[in-house]
């Protein structure tokens, strides 16, 4: 993403400056020159690939234009927006307790799609998460198969 930025010099001697601002915002002109009563055209851009976790972010740099041979310091606030096609959802552990045989049991869960984005979904049960069914041992009696 980019984004242009004029620098103008409205006094009446020649400025030099450096432009000074952190990764993942980059400028095309790190340092300038600028004539009395001219400008300078800068080119901002913002790299969201910094952001790989797939989590949406928004992140608040700051540009600075410091002048050769004067203390003056300027600002330039800058702001940049990751957004990836994500979903909250207000639990993050469904614990369902003790449920019957025959019987069921519902719990809602709140889910919102916090950006502009259109977000497609799939429910699905992790692997990861089911517990295998313990088999009981030859050895075992019973009763003890059924403690497992």
């Amino acid at each position: 993403m980019r984004n242009p930025l004029q620098l103008t010099n409205t006094g009446p001697l020649e400025i030099r400056c450096k432009l000074e601002l952190p990764f993942p915002f980059t400028v095309d002109h790190e340092e300038c020159v600028i004539p009395s009563g001219g400008s300078q055209d800068i080119s901002v851009e913002f790299d969201p690939g910094y952001k790989a976790d797939k989590f949406c972010a928004q992140l608040d740099k700051k540009l600075v234009i410091s002048y050769d041979d004067h203390p003056a310091v300027m600002v330039v606030e800058l702001m940049g927006r990751v957004v990836w096609p994500n979903l909250d959802i207000d639990a993050k552990d469904l614990n369902f307790g003790v449920v019957l045989n025959e019987t069921n049991k519902k719990v809602d869960v709140k889910m919102v799609n916090p950006t502009a984005l259109v977000v497609a979904y799939r429910w699905y049960f992790s692997q990861d998460d089911i517990h295998p069914r313990v088999e009981p041992t030859p050895l075992a009696s019973p009763m003890e198969s059924w403690m497992l």
